[in-house]
């Protein structure tokens, strides 16, 4: 199947929910993510023009820890937005596997983190969609390197089409989606059409420093639901 001048390989699990795909563009012999845009959303005055300015924002941005963004385009009547292929594997199964991080590397791991995503806030965006599956280490069973980590951005965190980016918990089939992602909502963002900002992210990554250092999700209840009401309680 082709999408343009690209062909598209596997398909992927996304969290917002939007067609994820590793692709080969044809002429170069280059693999991309593609993430496939809805093209009845897109049509939308609103939403497109979220999506263009978003994506606009994305592939200005340069810190080395966040995954590129490189394009937007069209083919026929699909929209879709050109990604880097990021390897290796979530910090979730990282931590699964080899369990809590020793604090210096854990310190040099959050760091590199919180400081890719200042950089988002000092360009005027936010991040909108960090937990452990949001960040990449290289695959293989030796220590963790904090200097290869990787931070997934726009639009392979979150639902593309939300302008300002937001945690959707409207139907159960969002929350069973969300997962564990549900330990790194900040307790406002459970209210009604409350959108994500940098206090969020500012939240979300002090959550990620608990799970480096003890291995465990923090607040998970085992189910999402149950997790975002004991934080919207604890908040």
């Amino acid at each position: 199947w082709f999408v343009g001048e690209y062909r598209l390989l596997d398909r992927h699990e996304h969290p917002g929910n939007v067609p994820l795909f590793t692709a080969r563009h044809e002429p170069s012999g280059r693999v991309f993510s593609i993430v496939l845009l809805g093209s009845r959303r897109c049509d939308d005055p609103a939403i497109w023009s979220g999506i263009a300015r978003r994506t606009s924002a994305a592939i200005a941005a340069t810190d080395p820890v966040l995954s590129r963004t490189w394009s937007i385009e069209q083919a026929d009547t699909t929209r879709f937005i050109v990604c880097e292929q990021v390897a290796g594997e979530s910090l979730g199964r990282v931590l699964t596997r080899s369990g809590a991080m020793s604090p210096r590397v854990a310190g040099a791991l959050g760091l590199r983190i919180a400081r890719s995503i200042a950089a988002r806030h000092a360009a005027g965006e936010v991040h909108g969609g960090l937990s452990l599956d949001a960040v990449r280490l290289p695959s293989g069973d030796g220590p963790a390197d904090p200097d290869a980590a990787r931070v997934l951005q726009y639009p392979l965190v979150g639902d593309p089409h939300l302008d300002p980016p937001r945690i959707p918990l409207e139907s159960d089939e969002d929350l069973e989606r969300l997962g564990t992602q549900a330990s790194f909502v900040a307790p406002e963002l459970t209210r009604p059409n409350a959108v994500c900002d940098p206090r969020s992210d500012v939240y979300a990554i002090g959550c990620v420093l608990h799970a480096l250092l003890t291995g465990q999700v923090p607040g998970w209840r085992g189910e999402p639901r149950a997790t975002l009401r004991q934080a919207a309680i604890s908040g």
